[in-house]
Parts: structure tokens; C-alpha cells; sequence
């Protein structure tokens, strides 16, 4: 049995909710600064280890990894250009490397993912 329509969408929703979130916590500024540089790019790789997550079971059709990579990666370099333009918010190579890891620990996850009783429906072929 595969991911059914109903599962599909609510990752998509989730997925939707996910960047709207993360628009609004990388486009304003911050009352609380992050306490560690550390802290904010471990913050960076759980956020897009999770974007790689939803993208990857809101379209399970689209069974190569790469096909989604890209748009996330650009959404993660978009997010530093805009952020640029903010005096109080500045563009971070380094934030881009730990989005990036995020996404290479998820993918580097698969695997495991794939063996999870609760997961395995979502690479199950269609009929």
C-alpha cells in the first residue's frame, strides 16, 4: 500500500506551513539573538533536513532525490540574497553550507527511512 492522496496532501500542507515559517523567521528581525553561532546553523540543517523531508513525501511521484534538491537549495540561496537587503538580517555562505548539510544528512538518511515500517509506504510503487 502507497502514501493514499489524503497522507500526500497533508504533507504538502505541511510542507507549505514549513517554508511560510521559515520566510518569516529568516525576513524579520530578531527580538531574541540566536545564543551561539552554532545553535543558528544547527537550527539551518533541522530546518532543511525537515523542507527535504515533506518535499520528498508531498511528491512521492517524483522518485529522484535531485528533482527536489534543487528547489530547496535555491529557496536556501534566495533566503540569503533577500536577506542581504536587510540592515538587520545579512548574507551567510555559512548558513547556506548548513542548510545544505541538512539536506545531505536527509538524503544520507534514506536508507534508514526506507526500512521504517511506518516510512516504507512512501517508496512503494504506484499500481
Amino acid at each position: 500500500m502507497r502514501l493514499s492522496q489524503s497522507t500526500v496532501w497533508l504533507f504538502r500542507f505541511t510542507f507549505l506551513l514549513s517554508v511560510t515559517a521559515i520566510i518569516y523567521l529568516a525576513f524579520t528581525p530578531n527580538a531574541n539573538p540566536v545564543s551561539g553561532a552554532f545553535n543558528d546553523k544547527v537550527n539551518h540543517a533541522i530546518a532543511f533536513f525537515t523542507l527535504m523531508f515533506l518535499i520528498d513525501f508531498s511528491f512521492p511521484h517524483f522518485g529522484i532525490i535531485w528533482q527536489k534538491w534543487f528547489p530547496i537549495i535555491f529557496f536556501a540561496i534566495g533566503i540569503e540574497i533577500v536577506q542581504s537587503y536587510f540592515p538587520y538580517r545579512q548574507f551567510s555562505l555559512y548558513d547556506i553550507a548548513a542548510d545544505f548539510i541538512g539536506m545531505l544528512i536527509y538524503i544520507l538518511s534514506l536508507p534508514l527511512f526506507k526500512s521504517l515500517p511506518l516510512l516504507k509506504k512512501r517508496w512503494i510503487p504506484s499500481p
